[in-house]
């Protein structure tokens, strides 16, 4: 990057634009009272299949005492929190990228579950839920 003025306000300009914009998102889900059940984290993949739900949870960093998984009214909520490295000493961040926070997420489920037959398993930083479905009367 050279030391063109011009060049140097663009750059300015796009990484106050995208910080404002996401400082502005955030107001906007406060003020409108949208809750933390519209979060995007952690990433889910759902799969439907005729006898049962599968799904795939990446949560690379979290330990199983941190989180907890649950059914409510055809709804798996999943929710936890991601923890920070603690340092024995003090530190000075030459740089952190990485996000410690608390998570809450929320998806519909089909009317057919079977909420007593569940199993959950967190391996590799992958969480994986398979929910049974009920067998349909015909």
């Amino acid at each position: 990057m050279g030391n063109d003025p011009v060049t140097r306000f663009r750059l300015i300009h796009g990484i106050l634009s995208r910080e404002l914009n996401d400082m502005f998102e955030l107001l906007d889900r406060i003020l409108s009272k949208k809750s933390v059940f519209e979060s995007n984290y952690p990433l889910m993949d759902v799969f439907v299949y005729s006898d049962e739900i599968k799904v795939l949870v990446d949560l690379p960093g979290v330990k199983l005492e941190d989180f907890k998984v649950y059914l409510y009214e055809n709804n798996l909520i999943l929710e936890g929190y991601k923890s920070d490295i603690k340092y024995d000493q003090k530190v000075t961040y030459f740089r952190m990228e990485r996000d410690f926070f608390p998570f809450r997420r929320a998806i519909s489920l089909p009317e057919d579950i079977d909420e007593d037959n569940v199993k959950a398993a967190l391996k590799d930083g992958v969480l994986e839920i398979i929910i049974n479905r009920k067998k349909r009367e015909e």
